[in-house]
């Protein structure tokens, strides 16, 4: 059988195919099983930011299989200890309280929960053309209808508002919420772009009704949009920022930074 073959008979279609076999990349260029090259303008969705086969990471990750490539978090590790320090100076001071994990979608399950510990009596206000992921709490909070229709009976309740319309959020940001989250450019949506004026207005009415403001630069984050992340060109803070892809660069990592109001809500084993 071949690639195709094998993945078509064996693996759950829930992604629709190209008709390419990919063994190999090199830089921004990648090789299907008969050697044709491709330049990849997807970026594996923007997770391969820093190409293939790059000797940089490669090394790093040499060194680390050779001296130890797992570490729970009840122990200390200097690996980690080094990338919180790294972390530490791109990401705002406000921000400086971290928690790693495998995903996107489970940096967003995580910031959902830690978000909920501060305002368990809210719900949470999305947008259309969102995309949080495929999880179910993150499902809840994704405004793409053909990702929910199937679930809808699972799904906690979330209010929708339009994206990047000050009329849609004004009107919809009523005293029952108390958790916000956005994405400050609309990948999944159509690659729509947030006003400063709006999110400078999620931000001041999250000031104002004391709700939290969870700011998804999944997609955008770690250099994409010019700066390291797209809320310092909105001159915003976010209480809670969600980070994965390209910070892994094709590997599972994700992370949540929180301020130290919601940092204070946590406590360990939730």
């Amino acid at each position: 059988m071949t690639i195709q073959e094998i993945e078509d008979k064996y693996l759950i279609p829930l992604y629709k195919k190209r008709e390419i076999a990919l063994v190999r990349g090199e830089g921004a260029m990648v090789i299907d099983e008969n050697g044709r090259q491709y330049l990849d303008l997807t970026s594996q969705f923007g997770a391969a930011i820093l190409g293939y086969n790059n000797r940089q990471i490669n090394e790093a990750l040499k060194n680390q299989l050779d001296s130890i490539i797992s570490v729970h978090s009840s122990f200390y590790n200097k690996a980690r200890a080094d990338f919180i320090s790294e972390l530490n100076r791109v990401v705002d001071s406000k921000l400086q309280n971290y928690f790693f994990c495998s995903s996107g979608t489970e940096a967003t399950e995580a910031a959902l929960k830690f978000a909920h510990l501060s305002r368990p009596d809210k719900k949470v206000l999305a947008f259309s053309g969102s995309y949080h992921g495929r999880t179910i709490g993150s499902l809840s909070r994704t405004g793409v209808s053909k990702y929910r229709e199937s679930f809808q009976s699972l799904l906690s309740q979330t209010i929708f508002a339009e994206f990047d319309s000050l009329e849609s959020l004004v009107e919809n940001f009523t005293e029952e919420v108390g958790v916000v989250i956005v994405e400050p450019i609309q990948g999944e949506g159509g690659i729509k772009v947030a006003s400063p004026e709006f999110l400078a207005k999620v931000r001041d009415l999250c000031d104002q009704h004391q709700a939290i403001l969870i700011l998804d630069e999944i997609q955008t984050g770690v250099g994409r949009t010019g700066t390291m992340f797209a809320y310092e060109q909105y001159q915003i803070i976010p209480d809670i920022l969600l980070i994965s892809k390209a910070i892994g660069s094709g590997l599972p990592l994700g992370l949540v930074a929180v301020n130290d109001r919601i940092a204070s809500k946590i406590e360990a084993g939730i």
